[in-house]
């Protein structure tokens, strides 16, 4: 072999290292890449659960009705108790969602308090205030 013919051989040889080694670099990040994806998918999918329970909860106990909610990938019907008495309506609402083997991965709550408006109490309350207040000059 001619010393040109070794400098070929060692720059081919050169080149499929660099190949073998993008491989091996490949082989080893992309299960890491496919796990964060999939948990980037997961967690997108809890947030949006979330925000439709606490919107509905909020929904529900301002109007006082109920209503059906949509939960993605949930592990059955969403658990509803509500609560009303003279002064306030709470709504809380509970749902799971499933993880691709069947069992459950996240828990999600959601708990709406609203206090009921007395727009008479308020107005007494105030002309109270009002009185007092002349009533001390």
């Amino acid at each position: 072999m001619s010393v040109r013919e070794r400098k070929r051989e060692k720059e081919r040889r050169r080149r499929l290292m660099a190949r073998a080694s993008f491989t091996i670099e490949t082989a080893l990040l992309m299960p890491v890449l496919i796990f964060a994806i999939i948990m980037s998918v997961y967690l997108t999918v809890h947030v949006m659960n979330r925000t439709v329970l606490a919107s509905s909860c909020v929904e529900q106990a301002v109007s006082g009705r109920s209503q059906e909610v949509n939960v993605l990938f949930a592990s059955g019907a969403v658990s509803w108790k509500r609560a009303d008495d003279e002064n306030a309506r709470t709504v809380s609402a509970q749902a799971a969602t499933l993880h691709y083997s069947g069992s459950e991965l996240w828990q999600s709550e959601s708990t709406a308090t609203y206090q009921k408006i007395r727009p008479v109490t308020a107005i007494r309350i105030a002309r109270k205030a009002w009185t007092l207040k002349h009533e001390l000059r």
